[in-house]
């Protein structure tokens, strides 16, 4: 197995701005922390936190999750996505409906081609419905990686 497919098969289950920890600056460095809710994509986080006794809640949080759905790889791309979301807006949107808004319009609403790039992967990553978002890692961070060379 890669890394790639190990990893496929886990969920941070918490990913947000304050579990990602880039030591030397760069994103080609970028370390997850605090695993602590971290489990196997067919366990669901519901049973996990029954087990802790814990209501998560995060702003981070799929759509599906936050509505009580079992969380997957693909709720952890939502997330991701929310955060570079975030760092190219300077801020979060409040709601969904806000997010999908932004997203827009940085695909179309703008004449800066990074950010109709970043729209285009952004797209993606915040799809409502959880099995049209992209199912690894290693897809993600090709799409980037494209971005990047163009």
């Amino acid at each position: 197995d890669s890394l790639n497919e190990r990893l496929s098969k886990f969920v941070h289950n918490d990913l947000a701005p304050r579990n990602v920890m880039l030591p030397r600056g760069s994103f080609d460095d970028a370390v997850l922390i605090d695993l602590g809710l971290a489990a196997h994509a067919e366990r669901s986080i519901s049973s996990l936190l029954d087990e802790l006794d814990l209501k998560l809640r995060g702003v981070y949080q799929a759509p599906e999750v936050r509505e009580g759905a079992r969380s997957t790889p693909r709720g952890d791309m939502y997330s991701l996505g929310l955060m570079v979301l975030e760092v190219q807006l300077g801020s979060l949107p409040e709601t969904t409906e806000m997010v999908t808004d932004e997203v827009k319009r940085l695909m179309f609403g703008t004449q800066d081609k990074m950010s109709q790039k970043v729209g285009r992967v952004l797209s993606g990553l915040l799809q409502l419905r959880s099995d049209q978002r992209p199912e690894t890692w290693r897809l993600v961070t090709d799409q980037f990686s494209e971005v990047l060379d163009e």
